[in-house]
């Protein structure tokens, strides 16, 4: 009778193979698994048309992800707005340092930011165009967590942002910085975390 084996070790072995792209050979190396028991596993779970969705997956975030980059510098150049040039630099920016990582090798991993104080509205708001910004980019160097609630996550943030911050500069414009209404330092902190992706 053959070797049992945990699901946990069958689904590392199946990540390795369709999502990152080893050979049956460097797979049984990670995993300790022979390759003969990786075929029959590939066989028995259909590994090389996941491998194959995953591929096709992979390249149309890709062209995606290049098409965004186009819609972006064209409102960009049409609106002139600081916002969309920041969003444009940004973007650019990222997948500089994706092209720059992925020449050495290297899997882009956004670093680690340390959190603001938040004392003030404008703090606040600021802190929550910069999470923002962090999950967006995070998603993009990250081709693989791409998805369509992903984005619509993002472009939901962003309006939410922007309405804030609209509402900052009325209230600014009109004198005063306390909002009689609104979000409060604690809600933004809380927000700001729950983008992020961080534990309270």
């Amino acid at each position: 009778m053959g070797e049992s084996y945990s699901f946990e070790l069958v689904e590392k072995a199946e990540q390795l193979y369709c999502v990152e792209g080893h050979t049956f050979e460097q797979v049984a190396t990670l995993t300790g698994v022979a390759v003969s028991t990786l075929k029959r596993w590939s066989d028995r779970y259909g590994w090389q048309e996941s491998k194959e969705k995953i591929r096709k997956a992979l390249g149309s975030i890709r062209t995606n992800t290049i098409m965004l980059r186009a819609r972006l510098i064209e409102n960009c150049l049409t609106t002139l707005s600081a916002q969309d040039a920041f969003a444009v630099a940004s973007l650019e920016g990222t997948a500089m340092k994706a092209a720059e990582l992925a020449a050495k090798g290297q899997a882009a991993s956004p670093a680690p930011e340390q959190l603001r104080e938040i004392k003030t509205d404008e703090d606040a708001v600021a802190a929550l165009e910069e999470a923002v910004q962090i999950k967006l980019n995070t998603l993009l160097t990250n081709p693989g967590t791409v998805s369509l609630a992903a984005v619509k996550e993002i472009k939901s943030a962003q309006d939410f942002v922007r309405g804030l911050r609209d509402d900052l500069n009325r209230k600014q414009a009109a004198g005063t910085t306390q909002a009689k209404k609104g979000l409060s330092l604690e809600a933004a902190n809380e927000l700001r975390r729950e983008l992020l992706g961080m534990k309270a």
